[in-house]
């Protein structure tokens, strides 16, 4: 699996300049930001911790209709503190696994990138580093691009629940 293009590919993209970039300090303006999405998400992340982002997520599909398109990593899926089992039970979000992801990124719409740890963690001193979203045609035509690229190969994931063990 080829791991997703670092942030500072992104941002300098054939040297164009960013139109318009801002940085989001809290998980609840980072769940704003998906919230406000009108069509589509698509979101890249190893795992989700965040409760504000996931529960954005499921708001913004059930309330609203949005499709949510999720690739995460099969390593984290499990874990007691990710969201992933319950979003993928959700109408309207679909999600696909891949191993070796490392960073988070959502696109909004295919107008806009979010990047950062803040899409996929609670805020830690661990987790440092800023959550930047960005408005550049080419940025969000490079993550889109490799978006489509890693859903078609990514292994379709719904929570089962576990069987129970058989009693004699």
């Amino acid at each position: 699996m080829v791991l997703m293009p670092a942030l500072v590919a992104l941002t300098v993209c054939g040297g164009a300049r960013a139109e318009r970039s801002w940085t989001l300090t809290t998980s609840q303006q980072v769940g704003a930001s998906l919230y406000e999405a009108t069509s589509e998400v698509l979101l890249v992340t190893p795992t989700l911790r965040s409760k504000d982002v996931a529960e954005a997520l499921r708001r913004a599909a059930v309330e609203r209709g949005v499709r949510i398109f999720l690739i995460a990593d099969g390593r984290y899926v499990n874990e007691g503190a990710s969201y992933l089992a319950s979003l993928s039970l959700t109408p309207g979000i679909q999600v696909r696994l891949v191993r070796g992801l490392e960073a988070s990124r959502a696109t909004i719409d295919r107008q806009m990138t979010v990047s950062g740890p803040l899409l996929a963690d609670v805020p830690s001193p661990r987790r440092p580093g800023a959550t930047l979203a960005l408005q550049q045609p080419q940025a969000v035509r490079v993550a889109s691009t490799w978006f489509s690229k890693a859903w078609a190969t990514a292994r379709p994931y719904r929570y089962q629940v576990p069987a129970s063990p058989r009693r004699n």
